[in-house]
């Protein structure tokens, strides 16, 4: 199970990324009052169930079982890639799945281990969201799902066709595979929560990039870290305008956009004082 992608799903009670705050997706959120809601509702709930229980999963199996789990579930998730795929009319990569559950299947066992990498054979990483994607469908809005978390109109109900294709099995995906994954990123959710001005800003803005590029076959992480890079440059601009202007004030009226916004940066932290 993709590490970026699960971290979306982990019973949908803590939803967030290590990577930099995506600024640059465009999300329509109609409903954040109601979203919001529903966030802290999930995110209490993972501070006083899921992250106990994650804690205790990780310390009896360790990371290099709770990583042998992980592969487990992408192995059982091949139904899912190969149909995301099909209906994408992607032959080659329906043929490169098939070949990958095969050999994971029986001398990766059961897919514990991930052998078909090492042979040549990558993940192809689709559902049907994504296909309907490409498509032309639109996302929708933005939709926090109780319990299930981030989503949106369009992957809310092609998510029920996913787990369709698991059957029985989408029950344990849900429960075991994402406290798993919760268990593996314990640490990364911290970080997110204390980097973030927002925690639900952060974590719908990373999960509307996430898909985007996922649609359009662009590495996620490469995105978000791209998008994060982008920030970082503004805040070191913003600081320079700082001290500039500490040290030696423009002369005219006119200013910088990034110099007005520095303005109001002070003045904001000045009346916080």
């Amino acid at each position: 199970m993709p590490r970026l992608t699960s971290l979306f799903c982990v019973a949908g009670l803590s939803v967030a990324t290590a990577l930099p705050h995506a600024a640059n997706a465009e999300e329509w959120d109609p409903i954040e009052p109601a979203n919001r809601v529903f966030f802290a509702v999930n995110d209490g709930l993972d501070f006083i169930l899921i992250k106990p229980l994650a804690r205790g999963w990780i310390f009896v199996i360790r990371e290099p079982g709770a990583n042998a789990v992980d592969r487990f579930f992408t192995n059982l998730e091949f139904p899912i890639r190969f149909v995301g795929n099909l209906l994408q009319a992607r032959w080659g990569d329906c043929g490169e799945e098939t070949a990958r559950f095969l050999v994971n299947s029986t001398v990766g066992i059961v897919g514990f281990f991930d052998l078909a990498t090492g042979m040549g054979l990558d993940l192809n990483d689709e559902d049907i969201g994504q296909a309907v994607g490409t498509w032309g469908v639109g996302a929708g809005p933005y939709l926090m799902v109780p319990l299930l978390g981030p989503s949106n109109g369009r992957d809310f109900f092609t998510g029920f066709a996913d787990s369709a294709l698991l059957g029985p099995v989408s029950i344990v995906r849900s429960t075991v595979g994402n406290l798993n994954t919760r268990a593996l990123l314990l640490d990364e959710v911290e970080e997110a929560k204390l980097a973030s001005l927002d925690y639900y800003a952060f974590v719908r803005n990373a999960y509307v990039t996430t898909r985007q590029a996922q649609i359009e076959d662009r590495d996620p992480d490469r995105v978000l870290e791209d998008e994060g890079d982008d920030l970082y440059e503004i805040d070191e601009e913003l600081e320079e305008g700082i001290e500039e202007e500490d040290e030696d004030p423009p002369e005219d009226d006119g200013e910088s956009a990034y110099g007005a916004v520095a303005k109001a940066n002070v003045a904001t932290g000045d009346a916080e004082q």
